[in-house]
């Protein structure tokens, strides 16, 4: 089984700002944030989530627009 991730450029995924950093962007993940959240939400967060999360603790990527096949109500 390959490396969850192990093919994927972080390094141009999230976009760097003094804002993002301190609005958006926490201290690193750690277990017992792992555990607080999932008891808050009620289920176990996926690996998959949890390994992204590993490499930066939130914050905004890049590219976050997404085409649609139908109108949005902002679009």
């Amino acid at each position: 089984m390959s490396e969850i991730f192990a093919d994927f450029d972080f390094s141009n995924f999230w976009k760097e700002s003094e804002y993002y950093d301190r609005e958006y962007t926490d201290n690193p993940l750690n277990q017992d944030k792992i555990d607080l959240v999932e008891k808050r939400l009620g289920y176990k967060l996926p690996a998959a989530y949890i390994k992204f999360m590993n490499h930066r603790n939130g914050g905004a990527p890049v590219k976050f627009c997404h085409r649609t096949s139908t109108s949005t109500s902002w679009a």
